[in-house]
């Protein structure tokens, strides 16, 4: 779950939400465990003006890798919770590629922010169906080519954006951390 004390009560109004460029957000340790190196490599075919990613998260590969083609990415090192609040509020889609995770608690927070998700299989539910529908995608095969396919479909169609943003809003109660301790305080007299 997530700290519903960090994040908006109300539905936030993103700039330029449904249309280019869009922007992306990665949080999280900047590694290759996390997959970041096929969205450097799938970031390499737009430009700036169709899509931006930042990257926010402790270093843990070469700073030189990081540098974009077009100027469409940018690195924030690790920040304090309310600065990567502030982050995930600036964002358009929220992005996960990681090759192994159990349950990623960011893709929990992007849900709370109204972010819309792209994530690869490898870990937890943040994309799921919910009363509006789905609240992004799941990129089933992690290659760099899944991925410019599925960035290459929101930017055609950044519209999506608005309709997994609400998808995402319309489910973020159920992931608080009050929601969390409710379900365990009702599933603990079926476990004893």
């Amino acid at each position: 779950g997530y700290h519903e004390q960090r994040f908006p009560r109300q539905f936030p109004e993103r700039d330029g939400l449904g249309h280019l460029p869009v922007r992306f957000l990665f949080v999280g340790a900047v590694n290759a465990r996390k997959g970041i190196h096929l969205l450097l490599r799938a970031f390499q075919r737009f430009s700036a003006d169709q899509a931006h990613l930042t990257l926010v998260g402790p270093l843990g590969m070469a700073k030189e890798l990081l540098r974009s083609r077009h100027g469409n990415v940018e690195y924030v090192a690790a920040l304090p919770h309310d600065r990567i609040v502030t982050e995930y509020e600036k964002a358009h889609c929220f992005l996960f590629p990681t090759l192994i995770d159990g349950g990623g608690i960011v893709l929990y927070e992007a849900a709370a922010a109204g972010l819309g998700i792209i994530q690869s299989a490898n870990c937890g539910d943040g994309v799921r169906e919910g009363r509006l529908g789905a609240n992004g995608r799941i990129v089933a095969e992690n290659t760099v080519e899944a991925w410019q396919a599925a960035l290459e479909s929101v930017i055609a169609n950044p519209a999506i954006l608005r309709d997994w943003s609400a998808a995402s809003w319309a489910m973020r109660e159920e992931r608080t951390w009050t929601a969390y301790r409710q379900r365990i305080v009702e599933l603990l007299p079926k476990l004893v």
